[in-house]
């Protein structure tokens, strides 16, 4: 009998665990050829830092418009004009060693390995402080994208939840609402709905245990991406250093290019993605407090 041509389609759940698969044998692979071979753009400042795949869809943003937020003068065009951005968080040591929750600094790095701006979590005094300890991710949050100077171009808030996290970007020149990122529940599922101000632009169902965040439009094709690379069996356990590869252009050649609005709102998506799956929730840490204060 001539075998059948159909084939049975794969299930997200298969699909996300052979990923996690792919992400573990690239990790051995690096093992084996030898210590320190995983950072490797010269900037890094030893962030342990792996390049994003390339990107064969070359970038090109509208350059004017009279219904988006931000432009191509707009001071994070530059930032945002590349077709991918790595995301990778610093290791915070204090919560390394005592279980003590940090504000989250980011490095933002093209694929080339260039430092390119900084994503910085506001300090918001002793209420800060106290929020991060009691309420750890579900805390209350404004976070300011910067570049290489300092300068604010770009500001992510994110109210105190219970259930379901909502995240907004705003423009810092207008202090005008640029777009949202809302959790949406679901029992196993890593789920998101993505607006542009208040308009849906776009949804995503990441499956259980979820690495890979296809951000998909109403017909369900996939036009943006967000990757949680896996950096190392030490950074993943015993660290809240993750890092994040965030793709503009993954659709069809024929679709539009992202505008600068729907680049900043993917980009906040990876910021959600981080502080709802993959910050730890602290705990002792790797010293208890007595280690410090016995004699």
């Amino acid at each position: 009998l001539a075998k059948s041509s159909h084939q049975p389609k794969q299930s997200e759940t298969t699909r996300n665990f052979m990923s996690a698969l792919r992400l573990a044998a690239r990790s051995f692979a690096r093992l084996a050829r030898g210590p320190g071979k995983i950072i490797t753009p010269k900037e890094s400042s030893g962030s342990g830092l792996v390049p994003a795949p390339p990107i064969e869809t070359p970038a090109v943003v509208p350059h004017t418009s009279t219904t988006h937020t931000l432009h191509s003068d707009a001071a994070i065009a530059s930032l945002l004009d590349h077709p991918s951005l790595i995301i990778s968080r610093k290791v915070e040591f204090m919560n390394l060693a005592l279980g003590f929750e940090q504000k989250h600094q980011y490095g933002i790095y093209s694929p080339d390995g260039q430092l390119r701006g900084y994503l910085v979590e506001h300090d918001n005094g002793m209420a800060g402080l106290l929020a991060r300890q009691v309420l750890r991710t579900h805390r209350g949050f404004t976070a300011s994208v910067l570049d290489l100077e300092g300068k604010p171009l770009l500001t992510i808030n994110r109210p105190m939840y219970l259930i379901n996290s909502k995240i907004t970007c705003t423009d810092v020149v207008h202090n005008k609402l640029i777009g949202e990122v809302h959790q949406s529940w679901h029992l196993w599922q890593r789920n998101y709905d993505l607006f542009l101000r208040k308009e849906q632009i776009g949804r995503v169902n990441g499956g259980l245990l979820a690495v890979e965040f296809s951000v998909c439009d109403e017909a369900g094709a996939e036009y943006a991406r967000v990757d949680k690379d896996f950096t190392g069996f030490a950074r993943e356990l015993l660290t809240d250093a993750r890092q994040y590869a965030v793709h503009f252009a993954t659709g069809e050649p024929a679709r539009p290019p992202l505008t600068y609005d729907e680049r900043a709102v993917v980009l906040t998506l990876a910021v959600s993605v981080d502080f709802d799956y993959f910050s730890l929730h602290g705990g002792g840490g790797m010293f208890p407090l007595f280690f410090f204060l016995s004699d």
